[in-house]
């Protein structure tokens, strides 16, 4: 129970609150202005009274003339000069990382277009995928790779990109006359029964010139994808070309710089270079695994396909059904061969350094290029500069040394005008030599000339470059002059 002192105080404390609510409702305090709010009703004809010098519109910038409904031609017509400036103002933008607005009201504009043609459900000539593939190419941009430059071309969106502008370029690209060029060259390599097309770097980095920059950059990337594309027009041409060559070949000429074969750095690697010299060796014809198909010994199983390259090798694995090691026999029906040839290329005796050794490279040829240098001519050659494992480097070195070869993608022999260009001081020097009486002391002079003495052998070495007319007796015997 509570003790006397607690009820007290709990009396005395019910009374005061009792008396303060007592006086509160006797003396209320006003509401302010914010609180009790304004009315708004309250002289609201004064709002909307006469006033004559401001209840005026100026006259400037309104267009008072009457115009017709348009047709729905000539608006289609509108729209597409709309849509045709507004893609010409969205290019040569700065960098994307300053134009964020543009770039969402180039999306906007993109969806804007594609939401009228579904709307309108008429044929507008604007095919529903190429507008998404617009707003791609808008929202994305592809001068500006994101990490390494082979992941970037890799990805799904750069390659439709790479595809869609590589296929206009050999649809529509267009020499100075007006000739359709690469559609003339897809026709007449067909009629030549060819398997390579030959494309200008010169022309490619003009129309296109990031695409330009990666085939320098990263050929063995992006190469494939334009066979892909070449492959595919041919097909498109001519129904039945892939009944007798199953892949295009894109080959690159016209490349701007040559390099010489003792400057290639480790810079150069897998770049795509182009060098000139003289073909010293060249290997016979084999057939090289191109895609393996194996089958498990122990249970049976199918393996493959397994793709194989010149310079990586094939992994097996374990079978996918018995999850055995091997043994592994290659199906010989189903896998797909490719010819292959090495050439021996060495630089051209008039670059060498006075006192140097030339220089030599090995060059892969495939497909189609088999046989197309021959030993002592001097050809021009366009390929990737890559790396392969060679176990006799590292042997010999006692650490890991890759040989350097040179894949070729196309390769043209030097034309014997070329060799022989004479301009007429030349022709002129040649004759004025030719009356000399000491020629053949000169000629023989000029050979070795840091070797003193030897005049023998300079001698012979002179007379085996040099011949006359040459010697049939009788049709038995030849005597080369």
């Amino acid at each position: 129970s509570d003790s006397p002192t607690r009820k007290r105080l709990r009396e005395e404390n019910s009374e005061s609150e009792a008396e303060e609510e007592n006086v509160l409702e006797e003396n209320p305090e006003p509401l302010s202005a914010s609180e009790s709010g304004e009315d708004l009703e309250e002289n609201m004809e004064v709002d909307y009274r006469a006033i004559p010098e401001l209840d005026t519109y100026e006259q400037e910038g309104i267009d008072e003339e009457e115009y017709s409904e348009l047709s729905e031609t000539d608006r289609r017509a509108a729209e597409e000069e709309l849509d045709r400036r507004e893609i010409a103002e969205s290019r040569g933008r700065g960098p994307s990382a300053f134009m964020a607005e543009e770039f969402e009201r180039d999306m906007n504009y993109a969806l804007l277009s594609r939401h009228r043609a579904l709307q309108r459900n008429i044929s507008t000539g604007i095919d529903e995928m190429a507008i998404e593939e617009d707003s791609e190419e808008l929202a994305l941009d592809f001068e500006d790779p994101k990490g390494q430059l082979a992941k970037w071309i890799q990805e799904p969106r750069t390659v439709r990109w790479i595809r869609r502008n590589f296929r206009r370029f050999l649809l529509e690209f267009r020499d100075e006359h007006g000739n359709e060029i690469y559609h003339q060259k897809i026709t007449e390599m067909c009629s030549e029964n060819k398997q390579s097309l030959e494309i200008s770097y010169t022309h490619l980095s003009d129309v296109k010139p990031t695409i330009a920059l990666w085939v320098a950059d990263e050929p063995q990337v992006i190469l494939p994808i334009l066979n892909e594309i070449a492959f595919e027009i041919v097909n498109s041409q001519f129904k039945l070309y892939s009944n007798i060559y199953e892949e295009i070949y894109v080959r690159i000429k016209d490349l701007p710089i040559c390099d010489k074969l003792r400057e290639l750095r480790n810079s150069h690697l897998n770049k795509l270079v182009k060098v000139r010299g003289v073909v010293t060796r060249r290997t016979g014809v084999h057939p090289q695994l191109k895609v393996m198909v194996f089958f498990c010994n122990k249970c049976g199983e199918k393996k493959g396909p397994i793709f194989q390259n010149s310079h990586n090798k094939a992994e097996i694995g374990l079978c996918g059904n018995c999850q055995s090691k091997g043994p592994f026999t290659l199906n010989f029906e189903e896998t797909v061969y490719r010819n292959y040839q090495k050439i021996t290329l060495q630089e051209t005796p008039g670059l060498v350094p006075p006192g140097r050794v030339p220089r030599h490279k090995d060059v892969i040829l495939l497909g189609d290029l088999i046989d197309l240098a021959r030993p002592g001519e001097e050809v021009e050659v366009t390929g990737v500069f890559t790396h392969m494992f060679d176990q006799s480097l590292n042997v010999k070195h006692g650490f890991p040394v890759f040989s350097t070869i040179i894949e070729a993608n196309l390769i043209r022999r030097q034309s014997e005008s070329d060799l022989a260009t004479l301009t007429d001081e030349d022709k002129y020097e040649i004759r004025n030599l030719a009356r000399n009486p000491n020629i053949g002391k000169i000629i023989v002079d000029s050979i070795a000339p840091s070797i003193y003495g030897h005049n023998f052998i300079k001698t012979a070495l002179a007379l085996s470059m040099f011949g006359g007319n040459p010697k049939d007796i009788g049709g038995k015997h030849r005597i080369r002059g």
